[in-house]
């Protein structure tokens, strides 16, 4: 982590004013970790954070999701500039993409942010998924997928995606906020919780756990 510190210290200090406040969040009291994103997207990395510290860097003022994309950081050993974007939740910086994890190959004194440019992301089903679920602790937030949701429909209700399960199988939340697993093959929709308080505290508490109930969906 004091690695990937500096080389995002060293990028927010060739950017704007108004990024100032990436700086405050680079500590190690709130960004404790990171690892691969949990879509598995190729290359993209998520941040462990500590929650009882998200409310001090937090601003709903700002889009729900965005990302800092267009900065380039210096690969010494194939001499080329490679992408570095970041990622923003309300505020709070939490991922980032880099092409190479390795992370002791880049050059910290060479980024070049010419290009820079802010990736906003509009979703009407997003806005009303952030209705029904409300404030959603960091550390769940994390294990989700809720800024790429989308509504399905049913003859009996609207559903929002808060978890891709892979192959048409995910989980959601109803318009009453409680949380389903919706299969594909053969299909089921099966109501796991009544309400998202029960769903969150049996994610903190190991009662339930997604990648488990993935694995015995898909058995």
């Amino acid at each position: 982590m004091v690695q990937l510190r500096s080389i995002f210290l060293s990028i927010v200090e060739e950017l704007p004013q108004k990024y100032e406040f990436i700086k405050k969040q680079l500590n190690a009291d709130f960004l404790i970790s990171y690892k691969p994103n949990t879509l598995n997207f190729k290359d993209w990395y998520s941040f462990l954070l500590n929650s009882e510290l998200e409310n001090e860097y937090q601003n709903k003022k700002v889009k729900a999701y965005f990302q800092i994309k267009g900065i380039k950081i210096f690969n010494s050993r194939t001499g080329k500039y490679e992408d570095f974007i970041m990622s923003f939740s309300e505020g709070i910086l939490i991922g980032f993409y880099v092409e190479n994890i390795n992370l002791d190959i880049y050059d910290i004194t060479k980024t070049d942010v010419s290009g820079l440019f802010e990736k906003h992301f509009e979703n009407k089903d997003l806005e009303e998924l952030k209705r029904i679920l409300g404030d959603i602790p960091l550390n769940i937030a994390d294990l989700l997928d809720v800024n790429d949701t989308f509504k399905i429909e049913t003859p009996k209700d609207s559903f929002y995606v808060i978890k891709d399960l892979k192959d048409g199988n995910y989980l959601s939340v109803d318009t009453q906020g409680a949380v389903f697993g919706m299969i594909h093959d053969p299909y089921e929709v099966e109501k796991l919780f009544d309400n998202k308080e029960d769903f969150y505290e049996a994610l903190n508490s190991g009662k339930f756990s997604i990648s488990e109930y993935c694995d015995k969906k898909m058995s």
